[in-house]
């Protein structure tokens, strides 16, 4: 029963979080923060394996690009992506476009 609890909340918490020291990636599986220092650029692109937009965090030292749960729901999709990635977090494409132009800025972000 414990371990139930314990995977429901971390699947609530999956999400990006940022603060004066960084930005914090959450899945379901992890948790990885990253220092502003280190975030080269915050960009939106493909899902890997995927045929979806998600954002994406680039990192120095080492240098390498790190996935967020944040994917841009599409109409026709939402559902099935839904029922397979229940550890994603789906935003219409307007939040989506929000939400990367606050995460570039540094601003707080509540997906």
């Amino acid at each position: 029963m414990l371990t139930f609890e314990v995977v429901l909340w971390r699947t609530v918490l999956v999400g990006v979080y940022v603060s004066e020291r960084g930005v914090k990636i959450r899945h379901v599986t992890r948790t990885r923060v990253v220092p502003w220092n280190r975030v080269t650029r915050v960009w939106a692109g493909q899902a890997a394996g995927f045929d979806a937009w998600q954002i994406w965090v680039s990192t120095s030292d080492p240098d390498r690009d790190v996935e967020t749960p944040i994917w841009r729901r599409q109409a026709w999709t939402w559902r099935r992506h839904w029922t397979l990635h229940r550890n994603r977090v789906y935003l219409s494409p307007d939040e989506f476009a929000a939400t990367l132009a606050a995460l570039r800025s540094g601003q707080a972000v509540s997906p």
